[in-house]
């Protein structure tokens, strides 16, 4: 059915669970991996929590309706992507 709207789910994956679930604590104790692995790149953080947010309406989305030409923006559109219908 072209032209309807289909939400991603990634909360159904298992990389999104694990990392919901465990990346807080690993943030809170990479010290300990830091002499083995170097120290912990704060874009890993940013690109983590932008993908877990990814998808949530929650957090904003952007689109366009090709077919009425209309265009709409969420307030807190994520600027690294949109969704185009």
């Amino acid at each position: 059915m072209a032209g309807v709207y289909r939400p991603r789910h990634p909360e159904h994956t298992v990389l999104y669970r694990v990392l919901f679930h465990h990346f807080e604590r690993f943030v809170a104790e990479y010290e300990r991996f830091e002499k083995a692995y170097g120290y912990f790149r704060p874009i890993v953080k940013d690109v983590i929590e932008k993908y877990l947010d990814c998808g949530n309406p929650r957090s904003g989305f952007a689109g366009s309706a090709s077919g009425a030409g209309i265009r709409y923006t969420a307030e807190k559109a994520n600027s690294y992507r949109s969704i185009v219908h």
